[in-house]
């Protein structure tokens, strides 16, 4: 039974490692050759207010990102029905809490800190 057990652990384990890596090599492409004209990425990148986000707080955002200079924009104006607005209101509040516990954790006050402060006083 232990072996059964430590068998799926390790199968379901093996799996988040391969979706982290896959998910990775995506994100690496993306930002490497851009994206096609009129397309968009979700990626994490530090907010500027966009989609009432509070800025600094690193959020996943729709972005193109220019295949020259390898510049990531936000993609603004897009419609978000009242379902995606509670789920990113949920996230928001989460990533907060979490933020401002490491922060703690670190002796930063996380007090209106954008994620330049806050990786300068790391």
């Amino acid at each position: 039974m232990l072996v059964k057990c430590c068998g799926w652990w390790h199968s379901r384990h093996a799996f988040y490692i391969l979706f982290f890596f896959l998910s990775l090599s995506d994100h690496i492409h993306d930002w490497h050759f851009g994206t096609p004209s009129g397309q968009w990425v979700s990626m994490a990148v530090p907010s500027d207010g966009s989609y009432g986000i509070p800025e600094g707080l690193i959020f996943s955002f729709p972005v193109n990102i220019d295949a020259q200079s390898r510049e990531w924009k936000i993609v603004q104006g897009l419609d978000l029905d009242d379902f995606a607005k509670q789920k990113i209101d949920i996230t928001t509040k989460e990533l907060l809490a979490e933020r401002d516990e490491a922060l703690e954790a670190c002796n930063v006050v996380p007090d209106k800190l954008s994620a330049i402060k806050v990786f300068s006083h790391l």
